[in-house]
Protein backbone atom coordinates (compact mmCIF):
# COMPACT_ATOMS: atom_id res chain seq x y z
CA UNK A 1 0.00 0.00 0.00
CA UNK A 2 1.29 3.43 -0.92
CA UNK A 3 1.09 5.93 1.92
CA UNK A 4 1.17 9.72 1.83
CA UNK A 5 2.47 11.64 4.83
CA UNK A 6 1.90 15.38 5.07
CA UNK A 7 3.91 17.51 7.48
CA UNK A 8 2.60 20.93 8.52
CA UNK A 9 4.68 23.21 10.65
CA UNK A 10 2.76 25.00 13.40
CA UNK A 11 1.66 28.61 12.93
CA UNK A 12 3.76 31.54 14.07
CA UNK A 13 4.29 31.39 17.83
CA UNK A 14 4.77 34.39 20.09
CA UNK A 15 8.43 33.35 20.34
CA UNK A 16 8.72 33.32 16.52
CA UNK A 17 7.13 36.75 16.44
CA UNK A 18 9.49 38.15 19.06
CA UNK A 19 12.60 36.47 17.62
CA UNK A 20 13.36 34.46 20.75
CA UNK A 21 13.53 30.81 21.75
CA UNK A 22 10.35 29.28 23.13
CA UNK A 23 9.41 26.24 25.16
CA UNK A 24 6.82 23.50 25.10
CA UNK A 25 4.06 25.79 26.39
CA UNK A 26 4.69 28.63 23.93
CA UNK A 27 1.41 29.65 22.28
CA UNK A 28 0.51 30.94 18.83
CA UNK A 29 0.56 34.65 18.10
CA UNK A 30 -2.47 36.33 16.55
CA UNK A 31 -0.79 35.90 13.15
CA UNK A 32 -0.18 32.24 13.97
CA UNK A 33 -3.85 31.71 14.74
CA UNK A 34 -4.77 33.25 11.38
CA UNK A 35 -2.21 31.02 9.65
CA UNK A 36 -3.72 27.97 11.34
CA UNK A 37 -7.15 28.89 10.00
CA UNK A 38 -5.74 29.37 6.50
CA UNK A 39 -3.94 26.04 6.42
CA UNK A 40 -7.08 24.37 7.79
CA UNK A 41 -9.02 25.76 4.82
CA UNK A 42 -6.42 24.23 2.52
CA UNK A 43 -6.58 20.90 4.34
CA UNK A 44 -10.24 20.65 3.39
CA UNK A 45 -8.97 19.71 -0.09
CA UNK A 46 -6.21 17.34 1.08
CA UNK A 47 -7.26 13.72 1.42
CA UNK A 48 -6.15 12.27 4.77
CA UNK A 49 -7.93 10.33 7.49
CA UNK A 50 -5.43 10.46 10.35
CA UNK A 51 -4.35 13.67 12.09
CA UNK A 52 -1.34 13.65 14.43
CA UNK A 53 0.08 16.58 16.39
CA UNK A 54 2.98 16.91 18.78
CA UNK A 55 2.22 17.60 22.43
CA UNK A 56 3.60 21.16 22.20
CA UNK A 57 0.86 23.77 22.73
CA UNK A 58 1.53 25.59 19.44
CA UNK A 59 1.17 22.35 17.48
CA UNK A 60 -2.08 21.51 19.27
CA UNK A 61 -3.43 24.99 18.55
CA UNK A 62 -2.54 24.65 14.87
CA UNK A 63 -4.11 21.20 14.64
CA UNK A 64 -7.40 22.29 16.24
CA UNK A 65 -8.92 24.09 13.21
CA UNK A 66 -7.65 21.32 10.92
CA UNK A 67 -9.42 18.76 13.10
CA UNK A 68 -12.62 20.82 13.00
CA UNK A 69 -12.45 21.19 9.21
CA UNK A 70 -11.85 17.48 8.61
CA UNK A 71 -14.03 16.24 11.50
CA UNK A 72 -11.12 14.17 12.79
CA UNK A 73 -9.74 13.62 16.30
CA UNK A 74 -6.25 14.87 17.08
CA UNK A 75 -3.88 12.04 17.94
CA UNK A 76 -1.30 13.58 20.27
CA UNK A 77 2.12 12.00 19.92
CA UNK A 78 5.22 13.44 21.67
CA UNK A 79 7.50 11.69 19.15
CA UNK A 80 6.79 14.58 16.79
CA UNK A 81 7.75 17.34 19.23
CA UNK A 82 10.46 19.89 18.55
CA UNK A 83 14.13 19.32 19.40
CA UNK A 84 14.22 20.54 22.99
CA UNK A 85 16.99 22.94 23.90
CA UNK A 86 17.75 23.81 27.51
CA UNK A 87 14.84 25.71 29.05
CA UNK A 88 17.20 28.33 30.48
CA UNK A 89 17.49 29.69 26.93
CA UNK A 90 13.77 30.44 26.63
CA UNK A 91 13.27 34.13 25.93
CA UNK A 92 16.79 34.61 24.54
CA UNK A 93 17.55 35.35 20.89
CA UNK A 94 19.49 32.96 18.66
CA UNK A 95 22.30 35.52 18.70
CA UNK A 96 22.66 35.60 22.46
CA UNK A 97 26.25 34.57 23.34
CA UNK A 98 25.03 31.76 25.62
CA UNK A 99 22.85 30.27 22.86
CA UNK A 100 25.58 30.63 20.24
CA UNK A 101 28.12 28.92 22.49
CA UNK A 102 25.73 26.07 23.34
CA UNK A 103 24.81 25.39 19.72
CA UNK A 104 28.43 25.48 18.59
CA UNK A 105 29.47 22.92 21.17
CA UNK A 106 26.43 20.75 20.43
CA UNK A 107 27.14 20.82 16.69
CA UNK A 108 30.85 20.17 17.21
CA UNK A 109 29.89 17.02 19.12
CA UNK A 110 27.30 15.72 16.63
CA UNK A 111 29.57 12.89 15.43
CA UNK A 112 32.15 12.46 18.16
CA UNK A 113 29.80 12.68 21.15
CA UNK A 114 26.10 12.80 20.19
CA UNK A 115 25.19 12.10 23.83
CA UNK A 116 26.63 15.48 24.83
CA UNK A 117 24.09 17.33 26.91
CA UNK A 118 23.50 20.70 28.50
CA UNK A 119 20.99 21.46 31.24
CA UNK A 120 17.61 19.85 30.62
CA UNK A 121 18.08 19.95 26.85
CA UNK A 122 17.65 16.93 24.57
CA UNK A 123 20.77 15.22 23.23
CA UNK A 124 21.36 14.72 19.51
CA UNK A 125 21.41 10.96 20.07
CA UNK A 126 18.02 11.03 21.80
CA UNK A 127 16.62 13.22 19.02
CA UNK A 128 17.84 10.83 16.33
CA UNK A 129 16.31 7.90 18.18
CA UNK A 130 13.04 9.83 18.35
CA UNK A 131 13.17 10.59 14.62
CA UNK A 132 13.63 6.91 13.85
CA UNK A 133 10.80 5.96 16.22
CA UNK A 134 8.55 8.52 14.48
CA UNK A 135 9.43 6.95 11.12
CA UNK A 136 8.43 3.51 12.39
CA UNK A 137 5.23 4.95 13.82
CA UNK A 138 4.25 6.40 10.44
CA UNK A 139 5.13 3.21 8.62
CA UNK A 140 2.99 1.12 10.98
CA UNK A 141 -0.12 3.31 10.94
CA UNK A 142 -2.85 1.52 9.00
CA UNK A 143 -3.90 4.56 7.02
CA UNK A 144 -3.13 5.51 3.40
CA UNK A 145 -2.80 9.19 4.21
CA UNK A 146 -1.64 10.93 7.39
CA UNK A 147 -1.12 14.58 8.31
CA UNK A 148 1.29 15.53 11.09
CA UNK A 149 1.47 18.96 12.72
CA UNK A 150 5.03 19.35 13.95
CA UNK A 151 7.97 21.76 14.11
CA UNK A 152 10.72 23.18 11.90
CA UNK A 153 13.76 21.41 13.34
CA UNK A 154 11.87 18.12 13.63
CA UNK A 155 10.58 18.23 10.04
CA UNK A 156 13.98 19.28 8.70
CA UNK A 157 15.69 16.55 10.73
CA UNK A 158 13.22 13.92 9.55
CA UNK A 159 13.60 14.88 5.90
CA UNK A 160 17.40 14.96 6.23
CA UNK A 161 17.42 11.44 7.67
CA UNK A 162 15.12 10.22 4.88
CA UNK A 163 17.29 11.77 2.18
CA UNK A 164 20.50 10.35 3.66
CA UNK A 165 18.77 7.03 4.48
CA UNK A 166 20.41 7.15 7.88
CA UNK A 167 19.47 7.85 11.48
CA UNK A 168 23.08 8.03 12.61
CA UNK A 169 24.29 11.56 13.48
CA UNK A 170 26.63 12.96 10.83
CA UNK A 171 27.90 16.32 9.65
CA UNK A 172 26.03 15.72 6.37
CA UNK A 173 22.81 15.33 8.35
CA UNK A 174 23.50 18.52 10.28
CA UNK A 175 24.27 20.40 7.05
CA UNK A 176 21.03 19.19 5.49
CA UNK A 177 19.00 20.36 8.50
CA UNK A 178 20.59 23.78 8.32
CA UNK A 179 19.94 23.95 4.56
CA UNK A 180 16.20 23.19 4.80
CA UNK A 181 14.04 26.13 5.90
CA UNK A 182 10.44 25.25 6.74
CA UNK A 183 7.99 28.16 7.08
CA UNK A 184 5.17 28.44 9.59
CA UNK A 185 2.23 26.32 8.28
CA UNK A 186 4.25 25.31 5.22
CA UNK A 187 3.16 21.90 3.89
CA UNK A 188 5.54 19.09 2.92
CA UNK A 189 4.54 15.71 1.54
CA UNK A 190 6.35 12.38 1.57
CA UNK A 191 5.43 9.08 -0.03
CA UNK A 192 6.09 5.68 1.51
CA UNK A 193 5.75 2.55 -0.61
CA UNK A 194 7.33 -0.92 -0.54
CA UNK A 195 9.71 0.04 2.24
CA UNK A 196 10.99 3.18 0.52
CA UNK A 197 10.45 6.85 1.31
CA UNK A 198 10.37 9.71 -1.16
CA UNK A 199 10.03 13.48 -0.77
CA UNK A 200 7.34 14.80 -3.12
CA UNK A 201 6.79 18.37 -1.93
CA UNK A 202 8.61 20.68 0.48
CA UNK A 203 7.37 23.74 2.37
CA UNK A 204 4.52 24.64 0.03
CA UNK A 205 2.43 27.58 1.24
CA UNK A 206 0.14 28.26 -1.70
CA UNK A 207 -2.64 28.84 0.83
CA UNK A 208 -1.11 32.28 1.40
CA UNK A 209 -1.29 33.22 -2.30
CA UNK A 210 -3.49 36.16 -3.15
Amino acid sequence: MEKRVYFVRHGQSVANRDGVLGGKDTVLSETGEEQAERVAERCEYIDFDTLIASDFVRAQQTAAPIAATKNLPIITNPLFGEFFEASEFNGLTEHDPAVVAYRKERNDNVVTNPAWSYGDGETVRAFMERLEAAKRCLEEIESPSVLVVSHAFFIQGFLSSILLNSFVPSYEWLHAIQTFQHSNTGVSMLRYSEGKWGVVMFNDHAHFAE
